[in-house]
């Protein structure tokens, strides 16, 4: 796990370089010492290089999404010393970024870590009953609303090795590719209301020995997912597509447009998230148990 907060004899090379720039400049101890702190966070996670890119700004900003920094802060702060570390290093243009206002419900809305979605998946194939394991699958796979699953009707929407997804946006029905590992799987899907998903989901955090507070849910998933695509350096496009936002809601300007025009090939987004996807190799993995001694 990322250390947050350093003293100055573990500042990174760059994060040194803005402590002492700050200092020269007659900053407060605590301002350069703050900054410094995150730039070798910067470091540590984008690597230390001659040049960065908005890329470097994306990945620093999921990362730090997971330990919940809210919005205001990453404005103030975080944004201001990346903006003097380009500074610095003489990088040409700091990247323009459309920094949404969120709502403090959103900022606060709980996310959970990598590690604990692998458990629960690995934990399932001795833990969870089938019709669980099922819902498991589709929301670590694909990041599904619970409202999209509910509406999932088995003989119409998982057949051919296709699932078909009615977005809880209102949006066009998209058409997901079902690997391999997940087609047994997903045979056990049977559907039932978003207030009895809810306490499903409860059901199989306990029984994979995962212990949560309040307020977590099918989108404490979904949130993950889409901060490992976002790590993972995946197309930004396809991760819009792959968690089927609508492209009215991908943001401003060249992105935007972007998104309205290009051509979607559903079927290829899918094999090239599922190349970087940070959770399907744990359901590709054989497990015995699977077969044997299954909770029904």
């Amino acid at each position: 796990m990322t250390t947050w907060l350093r003293s100055k004899k573990t500042f990174s090379p760059y994060g040194e370089m803005v402590y002492l720039d700050l200092i020269g400049r007659g900053k407060t101890l605590h301002t350069a010492r703050q900054w410094g702190n995150l730039i070798s966070n910067f470091e540590q996670i984008c690597g230390n290089k001659s040049s960065y890119d908005r890329s470097d700004v994306i990945k620093y900003l999921a990362a730090r999404r997971q330990v919940n920094i809210n919005n205001n802060s990453l404005v103030r702060t975080e944004l201001a010393a990346l903006k003097l570390l380009w500074q610095l290093l003489e990088i040409d243009k700091f990247p323009k970024l459309n920094m949404p206002k969120v709502r403090n419900y959103d900022v606060l809305r709980p996310i959970l870590t990598k590690e604990q979605i692998i458990q629960l998946i690995q934990s399932s194939f001795n833990s969870v009953s089938l019709r669980n394991q099922a819902f498991l699958a589709l929301a670590t796979v694909y990041g599904i609303r619970r409202e999209e699953m509910a509406r999932i009707n088995p003989s119409e929407h998982i057949k051919n090795g296709q699932l078909t997804i009615l977005t809880a946006k209102g949006g066009i029905p998209t058409n997901h590719i079902i690997p391999e590992c997940l087609q047994a799987i997903l045979k056990h899907f049977e559907p039932i209301g978003p207030t009895s998903l809810s306490t499903s989901f409860q059901i199989i955090c306990k029984s994979c020995d995962i212990h949560l507070g309040q307020r977590y849910g099918w989108h404490s998933i979904r949130r993950a997912l889409v901060t490992e695509l976002v790590i993972s350096e995946a197309s930004a496009l396809n991760i819009v597509r792959f968690m089927r936002w609508s492209d009215q809601t991908s943001g401003n300007g060249e992105f935007r447009m972007l998104a309205r025009y290009a051509k979607k090939d559903q079927a290829q987004i899918d094999k090239q998230i599922f190349a970087v996807h940070p959770f399907l190799k744990y359901w590709q993995t054989p497990v015995k148990a699977y077969t044997e001694g299954k909770v029904k």
